[in-house]
């Protein structure tokens, strides 16, 4: 990653974690922006082929710990939300691949604009 990536990267962080602490519906709907991404990364993966089950996982890894660093109160606002619907849409982008059988949906991913 270049420098101006890493810049981008650890402003975002910066933001995140500011208004998990300051104004926790503003990081609430940034957040689930982020795990809409998150989502939309996991199906393209999915879609492309590119099925491996170390990489969908990391994604979902991934979200985990930018959350982790932005803090205690960000912890207690997402984590559980996060991790339950990444890691259920990996579950169901594998499923799509190995057999619907094998795995079934038991979750909603509920969109907090409806």
């Amino acid at each position: 990653m270049g420098k101006a990536a890493e810049r981008r990267k650890r402003r975002r962080q910066m933001f995140l974690s500011k208004l998990a602490q300051e104004n926790p519906e503003r990081f609430e709907f940034e957040w689930d922006k982020r795990i809409k991404s998150w989502a939309d990364e996991i199906w393209f993966f999915a879609r492309e082929g590119k099925i491996k089950t170390p990489l969908l996982f990391s994604i979902a890894d991934r979200a985990k710990e930018v959350l982790s660093d932005c803090g205690e109160k960000a912890i207690r606002l997402q984590y559980k939300e996060t991790k339950d619907i990444l890691e259920n849409e990996c579950c169901q982008a594998l499923s799509t691949h190995i057999g619907r059988e094998i795995y079934r949906i038991n979750q909603e991913w509920k969109d907090r604009k409806t």
